[in-house]
This record gives structure tokens, C-alpha cells and sequence, in this order.
């Protein structure tokens, strides 16, 4: 049990890690498309629909080109192999965005979920994880959701 939290220590304050020597800004995006890429991991069931709509997603939120995008991604899976929990993402987000963004950031979470017209109970339970940690109030949480609810 103690080796397992020193490893958890360790990995989350270490700054070995290409990510860490980013641009802020390159951070963010990384962050952003690691909570995207854990948001279709939830369920179990990764779906084309899904990895579309999270290069779509990524692509309105940043502006990214193709290469950028790629970019993104792979550091983003980087990112995902290390990490212990979704702390590790949205810390950075918490910290860096405005109140705005980090809605933007729940509804863009909606959107991938919704991705294959279905509702995982654990897809749902990630979103309002990440809210939480996110400081993103329920009644946000849950406008973003009904933006986003196919019709």
C-alpha cells in the first residue's frame, strides 16, 4: 500500500515528462484531450463516432490543425499512461481557466458521450467527477448536458 502512494507521489510531482516542459498553453490542450480520451475509455467501448468527435471537439475548442491535433493526441495518451487518476488533468485546468472554460470543458465531455447517441452510467459518472473537481456547479453541469442530449 505504501509503495503504491509513494509511486503516486512520485509520478504526480515529478516533472520528467515531455508534457511538463510545454508551453502552458500546449499543457492545457494536453490536459483538455487527456480528460476527452478518458471520457471514451469509460465505458469500456472506444467507437469511431467518439475519437470523431473528440478531434472535432478539440479542433473548436483550440483551433488546432491536423498536425497540431496529432501532436495533441499523442502527448494526451502519454499523459493517460502515467497518470493515477483524473486529478492529474484537471488540476492544471482548474487552475488556468475561467469559470467559462471549465464549462465549455463539461460540455465538450457531453458531447463525446452523447457521440454514439448513448448514455454510459459510468460516461455520466466521469462527467460529474470531473465537475467536482472542476468546481463546475450541478445546474452547469446540467445545462451543458441538455445543450448537448441528442434530440
Amino acid at each position: 500500500m505504501i509503495s503504491k502512494f509513494k509511486k503516486f507521489l512520485e509520478a504526480t510531482l515529478s516533472n520528467d515528462s515531455e508534457v511538463d516542459a510545454l508551453p502552458l498553453e500546449k499543457q492545457l490542450q494536453v490536459a483538455t484531450a487527456a480528460l476527452f480520451v478518458e471520457m471514451t475509455l469509460s465505458d469500456n467501448v472506444v467507437l469511431p463516432e467518439e475519437k470523431t468527435s473528440i478531434e472535432a471537439s478539440l479542433t473548436e475548442a483550440f483551433g488546432l490543425t491536423s498536425n497540431e491535433l496529432s501532436d495533441v493526441m499523442a502527448l494526451a495518451q502519454e499523459k493517460i499512461d502515467k497518470a493515477a487518476c483524473l486529478y492529474e488533468f484537471t488540476q492544471l485546468i482548474n487552475t488556468k481557466y475561467l469559470t467559462e472554460q471549465k464549462i465549455e470543458v463539461v460540455r465538450l465531455l457531453w458531447r463525446i458521450a452523447y457521440a454514439d447517441n448513448q448514455l454510459d452510467k459510468y460516461e455520466e459518472l466521469m462527467i460529474r467527477k470531473v465537475s467536482d473537481l472542476l468546481h463546475v456547479s450541478h445546474s452547469q453541469m446540467i445545462k451543458a448536458k441538455h445543450s448537448e442530449r441528442p434530440s
